[in-house]
């Protein structure tokens, strides 16, 4: 009943954004009605004055190695339970090191303070070990309500948690046929950027890294892995990102500005939820 009556709100960094795109997004993500947004857009100008009068920021990344033994030992653990740095980039050159999150270029529109809040119990404490299992969690469990259909061949999976996920299909040859499984659960959420040349764009565990900013933390490990070529932007299926273009700006939007008044903008947020459906069918295809 609690968490229906606290309607969620976030933060959206329409600095970086256009008019016209401000517009749509408040009309479909948010509980503003048509004057509230009105009134708001005439402020837009503003903020953007502000944002174009930041300096220009220098793709100055230099790997920072982790010294602490507790950390370190984490990072063993982790490796040996999860695959995380092997596979994440299959031929890519890939680290984990030390990150300044003031240099962390930030992909995401939108920041949903029901989720940081989600998050809030996973740091009981700001030290670097804490620091180390909240960037690189081992395990995220999220609240997730199953239901079949009555034919028994749509099942579909629903969270209020947006990190909710499905891995692609396992197919295995087994003595009564052959069995497709899919995995239904939490995305992988930790820090992981991007390394275009010295310019380090967060790939996942965005609103991790934002929470750990608010917290105070300065600094935090991330998988980094080396990309070459232009920026290219990553689309998700939860939160609104910013294109290509916005990320290779002179001044790119980073993962501090969540914490920049005068870059955005609070809003009541629509609340939604993730929904994952998996079906089967048959049918007959010709093959003349």
């Amino acid at each position: 009943m609690v968490e229906q009556l606290l309607r969620p709100s976030g933060s959206v960094l329409w600095s970086f954004m256009d008019q016209a795109d401000v517009q749509i997004l408040l009309s479909s993500l948010t509980r503003l009605d048509a004057k509230q947004i009105e009134q708001l857009i005439a402020g837009w100008q503003q903020t953007t004055a502000k944002r174009t009068a930041l300096p220009p920021t220098p793709n100055l990344y230099s790997p920072a190695p982790i010294e602490n033994p507790d950390v370190l030992q984490y990072l063993r653990e982790l490796e040996e339970k999860h695959p995380t740095f092997k596979d994440i980039a299959p031929g890519k050159e890939v680290s984990v090191n030390l990150v300044q999150l003031s240099q962390l270029v930030n992909p995401l529109v939108l920041i949903d303070y029901e989720l940081l809040d989600s998050l809030k119990p996973e740091l009981p404490l700001i030290d670097e070990i804490h620091i180390a299992r909240f960037a690189l969690p081992q395990e995220v469990r999220i609240p997730i309500k199953a239901m079949l259909d009555p034919t028994m061949r749509n099942a579909m999976f629903v969270s209020n948690d947006k990190t909710m996920t499905v891995s692609p299909a396992r197919v295995q040859q087994t003595p009564l046929g052959t069995a497709v499984t899919f995995l239904v659960g939490a995305s992988g959420s930790a820090l992981i950027a991007a390394n275009y040349s010295g310019r380090l764009i967060l790939r996942n565990g965005i609103h991790r890294a934002v929470l750990l900013a608010m917290m105070g933390v300065k600094s935090a490990p991330c998988i980094v892995v080396k990309e070459d070529g232009p920026v290219v932007a990553a689309a998700t299926t939860a939160f609104p990102t910013f294109t290509d273009a916005v990320l290779s700006l002179p001044r790119p939007p980073i993962v501090m500005d969540f914490l920049n008044q005068d870059l955005i903008l609070q809003v009541p947020l629509q609340r939604t939820h993730k929904l994952v459906k998996i079906s089967a069918e048959e049918t007959i295809v010709p093959i003349d």
